[in-house]
């Protein structure tokens, strides 16, 4: 790892766990808070699996949900934002 000071250090360890904490954050659209949504937190906890998610964002966090949903049936839709335009992707 890189130390603060600029100097360098080995590490050695069998797994490494990185947990830097997050919390969900909702992005400002229109409309959204009108209709029913999960977060992360939601989409974690849920003991259904829906039909077609759309999942907005491209973190590791959104991407991973999206994948287990996708790996358990359902048709998951993602929306990319870019600087430049914006993506739609399907799973």
């Amino acid at each position: 790892m890189q130390l603060n000071d600029g100097g360098e250090r080995v590490v050695a360890f069998d797994r490494c766990l990185i947990a830097t904490g997050a919390s969900p954050a909702v992005p400002p659209i229109p409309g959204l808070k009108d209709t029913p949504y999960w977060t992360s937190t939601e989409a974690l906890v849920s003991e259904t699996i829906p039909k077609r998610p759309a999942v907005i964002g491209s973190s590791v966090v959104a991407l991973e949900l999206a994948q287990a949903f996708a790996r358990l049936g359902a048709k998951v839709t993602i929306w990319l934002a870019a600087r430049c335009s914006s993506a739609k992707t399907q799973l």
